[in-house]
């Protein structure tokens, strides 16, 4: 069964690049994704398969932590935040 059959909960963004993924799951790659694919549901999915994810991540997404969202201030363009943690 296809990877992105086991849920007919995921988000589209998310069926498109667990269906794109499907030969590269479970084998240790790690996939970069711009702001419009990137989201907490599909990184917990990726990170759960043994993939890993780096990308983008537009702070009004669903899902995304309250402490990602406070963590920007006006003047900062980015940070580094690591499963649970800021790095």
């Amino acid at each position: 069964m296809p990877l992105w059959n086991e849920s007919p909960n995921y988000k589209s963004t998310t069926n498109i690049v667990m269906t794109l993924l499907e030969d590269l799951i479970d084998k240790g790659y790690c996939v970069t994704l711009d702001n419009f694919y990137t989201s907490p549901e599909l990184a917990e999915l990726l990170l759960s398969h043994r993939t890993d994810v780096y990308g983008t991540l537009r702070p009004n997404r669903i899902s995304v932590p309250e402490e990602i969202k406070k963590g920007l201030s006006k003047k900062e363009k980015s940070l580094d935040f690591r499963r649970g943690r800021f790095v």
